[in-house]
């Protein structure tokens, strides 16, 4: 039987946080997930546009905008991807 990948967008300002959840996949299960991680506003809407992802995990603060914004632009573009929300408060 075939195990397929899972395919996560990070999109987050800290390395650190990356790190943190590129170990903890690959505790779970190294081979079963691709996290791909943008640092920026910028580069989490590009990758949402270029490629399909299986969810994205997305930081509340990202510079001068928001993972909300981000959210409602992608929405506006009818950009599709299940989005878990992620703030360190």
């Amino acid at each position: 039987m075939s195990v397929s990948t899972f395919h996560i967008l990070l999109i987050d300002d800290d390395e650190d946080d990356y790190v943190v959840m590129r170990d903890l996949c690959g505790e779970i299960s190294p081979s079963n997930y691709k996290i791909t991680w943008k640092s920026s506003y910028q580069e989490g809407l590009e990758a949402l546009q270029r490629q399909k992802f299986d969810v994205c995990l997305l930081d509340y603060r990202l510079g001068a905008k928001t993972g909300i914004e981000l959210l409602q632009e992608t929405h506006k573009l009818g950009l599709r991807c299940p989005t878990i929300l992620l703030t360190g408060v």
